[in-house]
């Protein structure tokens, strides 16, 4: 069997070029895939730091998973000007004050900085004031408990019509309460676990109008009642906070660091053009198989299909119920194989496909069931499908969604339903 084979743990990556292998007679040939993002990107590193790397270079994101997996995403900008220097002017403070330098952060450098509410029985936030097109936005903050182990968190409408907020224990990672004013749309949280206390706080929602604040605040505990949070602090107790971000989208992409200026982290692209006819002999048979996670909605896996033609793949994706299929469009004319397989946002999941010939095909997702279809009617010979586009579907037309990938196969030969389901048991 003669088979691409590209992360499962052994990475190898430079500026614009990060490796796969044939293993054909267990020959190991390496197999350069071009990897392409015109800007720096940050990324989980093995000691579980926050990383920056430079223009080009692939990112291996160790959070949650000892092997790695290579970190795509879309194109994203972080609006917050300051994302670090909660002393800057341009963080507005209402009853608190900021220590910076306070805490090592998930950097590892002593750079994060503590939240004091004062002794004042009001409310007590940083705010940034931000003018904004309609569209749904993702806050976040990175938050540690400290003498305090409560995080106010809320975007809101200036005049405050609008607002979404919730509050975090620190101490265990739970939101404790949500509240929503107004007509808020689209609105969500997600909590995660950075390791050494931190957590990465994040809200989205859609607020409809340009004017948008955006508030971090410590608070004590006991559900949020009020829209405000008021309390009255100590003037010496409070949380620490790290790398403000908001950005447009529905869900928080990895932390772009600002200093003055909001910065842009253009999207990751990585693919193997022109595969040679020694791993693909001819268009049928074949099959792929890729282990990812699940984010965002994000609806594409891997693509085998010609990069330059926008309507003629072969994609594993993620339909509009979240279930796992096969879009088979050799010839510009979409046929699904369904797996039965749904999956929820972070959840990780291993899909194999095979392609038998142009009119049957299967696919098996976490060592269930594999699926077959044997009644393909437009999926006919078409030598032009050479190049493999990780987590995305295609080159012109680009949708922008991307996801993880943490292994990639492509075989030149049909594997049997066993084989299918021994590949994707989780």
């Amino acid at each position: 069997m003669n088979t691409l084979k590209f992360g499962n743990g052994e990475w190898y990556g430079k500026k614009d070029t990060i490796l796969a292998y044939n293993d054909l007679n267990s020959n190991f040939k390496p197999l350069p895939f071009s990897f392409d993002r015109a800007t720096s990107a940050t990324v989980i590193n093995k000691d579980g730091l926050i990383e920056t790397v430079g223009s080009g270079e692939p990112r291996i994101d160790y959070k949650d998973d000892s092997k790695g997996a290579l970190l795509l995403e879309p194109s994203r900008s972080n609006a917050i000007t300051y994302s670090n220097d909660f002393l800057d002017s341009s963080w507005l403070k209402d009853n608190i004050s900021v220590q910076d330098n306070i805490a090592i952060s998930l950097d590892g450098s002593l750079n994060a900085s503590k939240l004091i509410p004062n002794t004042t029985n009001t409310f007590h936030w940083i705010v940034k004031i931000l003018t904004l097109t309609s569209s749904i936005y993702t806050q976040t903050i990175f938050a540690k408990a400290d003498t305090y182990s409560h995080l106010f968190m809320s975007l809101r409408t200036d005049g405050g019509a609008n607002r979404y907020a919730i509050k975090v224990d620190l101490s265990n990672g739970s939101v404790i309460s949500e509240l929503t004013f107004g007509s808020p749309t689209q609105t969500s949280y997600s909590v995660e676990n950075y390791g050494n206390g931190w957590y990465k706080c994040s809200i989205s929602s859609n607020h409809n109008l340009g004017n948008v604040l955006s508030l971090y605040g410590a608070s004590l505990g006991g559900n949020l009642t009020s829209i405000n949070n008021e309390f009255i602090g100590d003037g010496t107790s409070g949380i620490h906070i790290y790398g403000a971000q908001l950005e447009q989208g529905s869900y928080a992409t990895s932390y772009i660091p600002t200093q003055g200026g909001a910065v842009t982290r253009v999207a990751d692209s990585c693919l193997k053009d022109n595969i040679n006819t020694s791993i693909i002999n001819s268009s049928y048979p074949f099959s792929m198989y890729a282990e990812s996670t699940y984010v965002g909605g994000n609806p594409f896996v891997l693509s085998f299909s010609k990069r330059v033609i926008s309507n003629n793949y072969y994609v594993i994706s993620i339909s509009g119920n979240n279930e796992v299929v096969l879009d088979a469009r050799a010839n510009g004319l979409t046929e699904l194989i369904q797996s039965g397989v749904t999956l929820v946002d972070g959840q990780k999941f291993k899909a194999a496909i095979t392609m038998e010939s142009a009119t049957s095909g299967k696919i098996c997702v976490n060592g269930n069931t594999v699926v077959s279809k044997t009644n393909f009617s437009n999926q006919a010979v078409n030598n032009e499908i050479n190049d493999l586009l990780l987590g995305q579907l295609r080159i012109p037309s680009d949708t922008g969604n991307r996801l993880p990938i943490t292994d990639a196969r492509l075989y030149n030969t049909a594997l049997t339903d066993q084989e299918l389901i021994n590949l994707t048991k989780i």
